[in-house]
C-alpha cells in the first residue's frame, strides 16, 4: 500500500530533487538540478504562482522515493524546486534572483502543507508516472478539457485585456514587477474599457474584452504610448485614476495627444525593404566602404541589411506593426545613420544589422560591444570614479548625468528604463544580463532580446550622439 502523508512547508530540509529526473541529464549536485529547471522548466512562474496562492495545487500530491529520513522527488520537481527558491532565493541562478526576491517577499514556508505519496522502490511509481506524463492513454491518463469545456468552465472574465495590458508592460519592462504587483486591474480596465483610449491613443482595433489585441501602431509609438500611461498610473500623483470617468479619460488622451513624442509617425529605424530605397542597399562591401553605418553621409545609405526575409518590414503609419518575435532584425541600418570615426565601432555597427532572429546570441553579444562602449565613453568623458569599478556602476553614473541633459519624453522614459535595468540580470540588456549572454551562460530569448532594446533605443540613440561628438546634446 502506498502511504500518504501531509508535511508542513517547515520540513521543506528532508526533500530533494531527483538527481536522475527524466527532465534532464542525470546530475549529481542539487545546485546544478536547481539551476538546470530555473532556466529550462518554467519554475519561476510556478513559483510566482504558488507563492500568490500561498499554497502548492491541493489536488496534486509529490511523489516521493523513501530514503532513510529523507525524501526524493519523483513526481513534483518542479514544484519542489519552486519552494527551494522561496524559501532562499539565493540558491537562484543570478539572472532570476531579483524576480525572486520579490515573489518571496513575506513568504512563510511553514503556512504550506506538502502531501506526499511515498515510495519505496522506484519502480513502484513507474505506473502513476505513466499516468502522469503520458497523456490520454486510451483513457487511463490525464484527459484535457475541450474547448468548449474549458469555455463553460473558465468564463471569460472581463478584465483579460487589462490584465494582458499590465503584462506586456512588464515584459517590455516599462513597469516593473514590484508595480505589476499592485491592485491596479480595475483603473486599467476603467480605461481599456474606454472607446477613444483604446481606439485613438492605444490604436486597438479588437474588443475591449479581447487579451489578443491587436493594434494599428507602429511598434515604437505603441510602446512610448503605453508607458506613457503607465507613469500616470505609477507615479506619486497620478493623472490616470480609478476615480475618472469616461468624458475625464477622453481629455486625458486628447492631452496626451498633443505631445509630438506620441506622433503615431513612421516608426524611427523602420528597415528599407526595397534595394531601390537606398543607394548603398545590396553592397557588400567591408563597413568602411557604405555610407551612414561609418561615412555619415546619408541616412538612407546605412549599409542595412536587405536581405529578403520574412515579414521584414518594420511597418509604419498605418500598418500593423511585428511582435518582437517576429521581426528578423534586431537593428536597422538607418538606426546609427550619423558617422562615427572608430573603425571598430563602425564595423560593430555594421555587423548588428546583420545578425538577427537566427543568431540570438551573435545579436546580443554584439550589442554588448556596442553598448558596453558607449557607456563606458559617456562615463570616461563626463564622470570620476575608479577605473575598474563594475559597469553596472558605471551605468548608474552615467544616468545621472543624463538626468540633467534637456530630454524629449520618449528618451526619460528610455532614461527610466536603462536605470531600472542596470543592476537587474533579469534583463537580457543590464550590464549583467549582457554578461551572461556573452559569456555563453544562456541563449537569449529574441523577443526578449528585440524588446528590450526597442525600449532602451532613444537614449542610446542620445549616447551614441553625445559620445560621437555631435554639439549640443548635453543640453538639447
Amino acid at each position: 500500500m502506498i502511504e500518504k502523508k501531509t508535511l508542513n512547508g517547515s520540513e521543506l530540509w528532508r526533500f530533494r530533487l531527483d538527481e536522475n529526473n527524466p527532465r534532464h541529464e542525470p546530475k549529481t549536485q542539487q545546485q546544478d538540478i536547481i539551476d538546470y529547471l530555473a532556466a529550462n522548466e518554467d519554475v519561476l512562474p510556478m513559483l510566482e504562482d504558488i507563492a500568490g496562492l500561498k499554497s502548492l495545487n491541493p489536488l496534486d500530491r509529490l511523489g516521493v522515493l523513501r530514503d532513510g529520513e529523507l525524501y526524493v522527488a519523483l513526481e513534483g520537481n518542479r514544484r519542489l524546486c519552486s519552494l527551494i527558491l522561496l524559501n532562499d532565493p539565493e540558491l537562484a541562478p543570478a539572472k532570476y534572483r531579483e524576480k525572486i526576491r520579490v515573489s518571496a517577499a513575506g513568504w512563510d514556508p511553514s503556512s504550506v502543507e506538502i502531501d506526499i505519496a511515498i515510495f519505496d522502490q522506484r519502480e513502484d511509481a513507474d505506473p502513476w508516472l505513466e499516468r502522469r506524463h503520458q497523456g490520454a492513454l486510451n483513457g487511463k491518463g490525464q484527459k484535457a478539457w475541450s474547448p468548449a469545456a474549458k469555455a463553460r468552465h473558465f468564463k471569460k472574465s472581463p478584465n483579460d485585456l487589462a490584465i494582458r495590458l499590465l503584462d506586456d508592460g512588464l515584459t517590455l519592462n516599462l513597469i516593473t514587477a514590484t508595480e505589476r504587483r499592485k491592485r491596479v486591474v480595475t483603473t486599467v480596465r476603467r480605461f481599456s474599457d474606454n472607446n477613444t483610449f483604446r481606439g485613438q491613443f492605444l490604436g486597438i482595433s479588437t474588443a475591449k474584452d479581447d487579451p489578443n489585441y491587436v493594434t494599428d501602431l507602429a511598434a515604437d509609438v505603441y510602446s512610448v504610448r503605453l508607458n506613457a500611461f503607465f507613469r500616470g498610473l505609477f507615479t506619486a500623483n497620478p493623472t490616470v485614476t480609478s476615480r475618472m470617468n469616461a468624458s475625464e479619460i477622453e481629455a486625458w488622451v486628447r492631452d496626451q495627444l498633443t505631445n509630438p513624442d506620441l506622433s503615431d509617425g513612421q516608426a524611427p529605424g523602420t528597415r528599407n525593404s526595397s534595394p531601390s530605397s537606398s543607394e548603398g542597399a545590396g553592397d557588400n562591401n567591408a563597413p568602411h566602404d557604405q555610407k551612414g553605418a561609418g561615412g555619415g553621409s546619408s541616412a538612407g545609405s546605412a549599409g542595412g541589411n536587405t536581405e529578403s526575409k520574412p515579414n521584414d518590414s518594420a511597418g509604419g503609419a498605418g500598418t500593423k506593426p511585428q511582435s518582437p518575435a517576429s521581426r528578423w532584425y534586431l537593428v536597422d541600418g538607418n538606426t546609427f545613420a550619423f558617422g562615427t570615426g572608430d573603425s571598430v565601432r563602425r564595423q560593430v555597427i555594421y555587423e548588428l544589422t546583420r545578425v538577427g532572429k537566427s543568431t540570438p546570441i551573435a545579436a546580443s553579444g554584439l550589442a554588448r560591444i556596442f553598448l558596453e562602449g558607449i557607456y563606458v565613453d559617456l562615463w570616461q568623458k563626463t564622470c570620476s570614479g575608479k577605473v575598474d569599478s563594475k559597469l553596472h556602476v558605471k551605468v548608474l553614473a552615467i544616468v545621472e548625468v543624463i538626468k540633467t541633459w534637456d530630454l524629449t519624453r520618449a528618451e526619460r522614459n528610455a532614461l527610466d528604463a536603462l536605470h531600472r535595468s542596470a543592476s537587474n540580470p533579469g534583463h537580457l540588456l543590464s550590464p549583467a544580463g549582457l554578461g551572461a549572454a556573452a559569456h555563453g551562460a544562456a541563449v537569449p530569448a529574441w523577443a526578449t532580446l528585440v524588446s528590450e532594446w526597442d525600449t532602451l533605443l532613444p537614449i542610446t540613440r542620445r549616447i551614441f550622439a553625445f559620445v560621437e561628438g555631435l554639439a549640443g546634446q548635453e543640453s538639447r
